[in-house]
């Protein structure tokens, strides 16, 4: 089991490099609130990042390899203004490639319960 959940990982995070746009997969699905907090109790934070209530995180469903993945973008907002949590489609997900740890991309995998990635994009 382990070594198939490792071969789906690598497999996915080809599909979303550090940076790079976020995984189109197919169909489309909206995730529920009580999935998106059992994604966000898994993220720790890592060097570089602001704590988890500086970022605006925006989050949407795909299925990758017949698997529901859910897939985000946090973007840091310094602003004052209150940010937090928002489910919608794919096309909603700001696509930023760059701005280092400003901005954080994470994929999870809805079956197994399982943080895939959390990465912060590259500098531009």
């Amino acid at each position: 089991m382990r070594r198939a959940l490792a071969a789906l990982s690598l497999t996915l995070l080809a599909a979303a490099p550090a940076g790079a746009t976020l995984p189109r997969g197919r169909p489309y699905w909206t995730p529920t609130p009580a999935q998106v907090a059992k994604l966000e109790s898994q993220t720790s934070r890592k060097p570089g990042m602001a704590p988890t209530w500086r970022y605006g995180r925006d989050y949407a469903g795909v299925t990758l390899d017949d698997r529901k993945m859910i897939v985000g973008r946090w973007v840091r907002d310094d602003s004052g203004r209150t940010i937090g949590v928002r489910i919608g489609p794919l096309s909603a997900i700001p696509d930023i490639a760059d701005g280092g740890c400003s901005v954080v991309s994470v994929m999870y995998d809805v079956k197994t319960e399982h943080l895939v990635s959390m990465t912060c994009n590259g500098n531009g």
